[in-house]
């Protein structure tokens, strides 16, 4: 139905290690590595354990993007659900800054505008690692659109994220309700 360009143009640089810097995003980490006060070891949200992998970012900045895709090939008028399972990878602490994520969906015109967008709110630290769905629907009123994560903190103590399972999917017509309104 739909087709990236798989262009990510992401805020942060690309580190093929974990863990990763500040300002970086390590893309190939299998697990959470094994740094404090992170839930070490923890696999990514289908957490089989056969090459899974997921997006580990170390956000520093507000307004960073964290993901930035362009989709085409969208059906206009039909209603998509943009989503993916973030978690805090942070155990516990009281002066850490949590993760705040806005998803975006704009237009690929020179003015973006927004199609639709909504905010994660804090996710919070767990003594568990725990993997929440979020995202937003839309209908698509272009071929094209953009889709975005972006950070809504600013701050390198803390606000470290893991994202996963990123996806694009039609509403189903038959039970619109299937995808929630926003």
């Amino acid at each position: 139905i739909c087709t990236s360009d798989c262009k990510n143009n992401v805020t942060y640089g690309q580190q093929h290690k974990c863990p990763c810097p500040h300002g970086f995003i390590g893309s190939l980490c299998e697990t959470i590595p094994n740094r404090q006060p992170w839930h070490a070891n923890k696999l990514d949200h289908t957490m089989d354990g056969k090459n899974g992998y997921m997006f580990l970012v170390n956000v520093g900045n507000s307004g960073s993007s964290l993901f930035d895709s362009k989709i085409s090939n969208l059906c206009i008028g039909r209603r998509y659900e943009f989503s993916a399972y973030l978690a805090n990878v942070r155990k516990p602490s009281p002066k850490s800054a949590k993760p705040n994520v806005r998803f975006e969906v704009r237009t690929t015109a020179a003015n973006k505008h927004i199609i639709a967008t909504k905010n994660t709110g804090d996710i919070v630290e767990t003594n568990e690692m725990t993997w929440l769905k979020y995202g937003l629907s839309f209908v698509a009123k272009n071929s094209s659109v953009v889709l975005l994560m972006i950070s809504n903190v600013k701050s390198t103590s803390g606000n470290n994220l893991a994202i996963d399972d990123i996806e694009l999917r039609v509403c189903p017509a038959i039970q619109p309700n299937l995808c929630p309104q926003g």
